[in-house]
């Protein structure tokens, strides 16, 4: 929007003295005294602070928390020792707003009046904040404004927005804005109107307690319309809006203060229209968010945590969109309107892998065999066995030598042989691009070297969520490993269990609470194996990371 539409709209809204008069002829009418809130009067405290030369040290701000309506305003202004001198509600371009003029209080009469519109007939939200304010302290005899009011500004992190005007300029910092001018009803004194940057505060009410998604909790093509509509009738906040498409159906919002979606539309079967085929989906619209309530708000996160979605990340596409997702759906986040945009993509089945193109490697299960490399630590020692067939088959392999721990003693169990595909195309299309052959958690110098344990390097490119994703899982198979169940921790860590037959090793594959990486981890043993009246338990002892 140009500088001087944010500036006619804010001396529109904010020049409301034909409504309430002059400050020196009109009484304090001392409030309602029939309010519910009484609300203490402190001590006059100006707002406005002059230095040596009797310039201003610092831009004046009044009450500009835009998300707030009219108790925290009054609250505000009385800590400041503020009377409210009076309110009056108004039409506005076809909407009732609430004008409250307060008196500062202030005896030198520099800055004498602060004036607030607040929207729904004071009902609603603060839109513009504007103070009277000496016009000697921002215009000089010329009617310009004076370098030394331009330049404070700048100090105080505001940024000029058009530098066209030097009679009515407007700055910014973050999202607000401050609009400066001559007051053409208050002789003496200039205007500044503060407003926030359109899109920056929501038209609508953020409740983060409410899950209130979309139905997406399942896949598109298993949904049906009837589902969707009893899903959204135990939820209470929308009503269907009938359209004649039988494969789509649109609720609206019942109230616009209750409910964080106003439109959802959906159509999970995909729909056609002037020719245009659309795959299964959801839109929404929501008026209670802006961007960058998306991107920085912790409470909007927590929502899209509660409701089942991953927290909001920066898309590529631009740096003014966003995605989420959960198992059956990636969403979209964009702005739509004087809103927020969200656009559900159902996923699609992922095919399940050929076996014979993946390329995973895996290592040998001959434990209580050595693993070091010749030479190491004892001059003369020749190499272990699994280190001589680990380099007869080509692939990269690193010796990993103890270090020191936390307490300053080496920590043999941190010794280990790693193997890794070597051929980048191999490396491209293998689910398992390497392994580990560890020490045993409490090997000694002498034993360091000796084959306990190990682990499978989970091919982070692939970007797999779980362990039981298909790729993984067939490669797994491929390897002998047959998936036994599952476990989800308190931590909220999340362990998926594999049992291998033929050389009786059991290995588990894990994902850490906030972590993108899998791990896995393999030793020798039935602990995984399924056993009739026993129960798959966790074995805490192999988790390394």
């Amino acid at each position: 929007m140009n500088k001087q539409i944010y500036l006619a709209l804010a001396l529109i809204l904010s020049t409301c003295f034909g409504l309430v008069g002059c400050y020196r002829d009109c009484p304090d009418d001392g409030g309602d005294p029939n309010k519910e809130d009484t609300i203490p009067m402190g001590e006059y405290t100006p707002i406005y602070e002059l230095d040596a030369d009797g310039n201003l040290k610092h831009l004046p701000i009044p009450f500009v928390d835009f998300m707030a309506g009219e108790l925290p305003l009054r609250k505000w202004e009385a800590a400041h020792g503020a009377m409210l001198q009076k309110e009056v509600v108004a039409d506005f371009k076809g909407q009732q707003v609430k004008n409250y003029v307060f008196n500062t209080q202030d005896k030198s009469g520099k800055q004498p009046l602060r004036i607030y519109l607040v929207g729904d007939a004071g009902k609603g939200r603060l839109q513009i904040s504007t103070l009277l304010i000496d016009k000697k302290l921002v215009y000089n005899e010329q009617g310009e404004i004076r370098q030394e009011f331009d330049m404070m500004t700048i100090n105080d992190g505001f940024a000029a927005m058009d530098d066209s005007s030097s009679k009515t300029p407007m700055y910014r910092k973050g999202n607000l804005i401050v609009g400066v001018s001559q007051s053409k009803d208050q002789a003496g004194y200039a205007q500044l109107s503060f407003l926030p940057m359109p899109g920056s505060v929501p038209t609508g009410y953020f409740d983060k307690s409410l899950k209130d998604f979309p139905f997406a909790s399942k896949k598109a093509e298993d949904t049906s319309l009837d589902e969707i509509r009893k899903y959204e009738a135990a939820l209470g906040l929308r009503q269907e809006k009938a359209q004649s498409d039988p494969k789509r159906a649109n609720f609206i919002t019942k109230d616009k203060k209750k409910g964080n979606f106003d439109l959802v539309a959906y159509y999970p079967q995909g729909y056609t229209s002037k020719g245009e085929t659309y795959k299964p989906g959801i839109l929404a619209l929501s008026y209670a968010l802006t961007l960058d309530m998306v991107e920085n708000n912790a409470e909007v996160a927590e929502w899209f945590v509660s409701n089942g979605f991953s927290k909001p990340q920066k898309s590529d596409i631009s740096d003014n969109t966003f995605t989420s997702e959960n198992d059956y759906y990636t969403l979209l986040i964009m702005e739509g309107g004087n809103g927020v945009a969200f656009s559900f993509s159902a996923k699609e089945e992922a095919p399940t892998p050929d076996p014979a193109e993946d390329t995973s490697i895996f290592p040998s299960y001959n434990f209580k065999e050595k693993f070091n490399p010749a030479d190491v630590p004892t001059p003369g020692t020749p190499a272990g066995s699994i280190y001589t067939s680990e380099m007869a088959k080509g692939e990269n392999v690193t010796y990993n030598a103890p270090e020191k721990g936390d307490d300053g003693k080496i920590d043999y169990g941190m010794t280990n042989l790693q193997v890794l595909i070597k051929d980048p195309f191999k490396d491209k299309t293998a689910a398992i691009n390497g392994y580990y052959y560890y020490a045993a958690y409490e090997a000694t110098e002498a034993t360091m070297h000796v084959y306990d344990n190990g682990g499978l390097a989970i091919n982070h490119a692939k970007q797999f969520k779980t362990g039981i994703d298909k790729e993984l899982k067939a490669a797994l198979e491929k390897g002998g490993y047959q998936y036994t169940g599952t476990e989800k921790r308190t931590s909220g860590s999340e362990y998926w269990f594999y049992y291998n037959a033929e050389h009786n090793v059991s290995l588990h594959v894990y994902k850490m609470k906030d972590s993108s990486f899998l791990i896995a981890n393999f030793w020798p043993g039935d602990d995984y194996k399924p056993q009739a009246g026993n129960q798959i338990r966790l074995n805490t002892r192999y988790i390394r990371r």
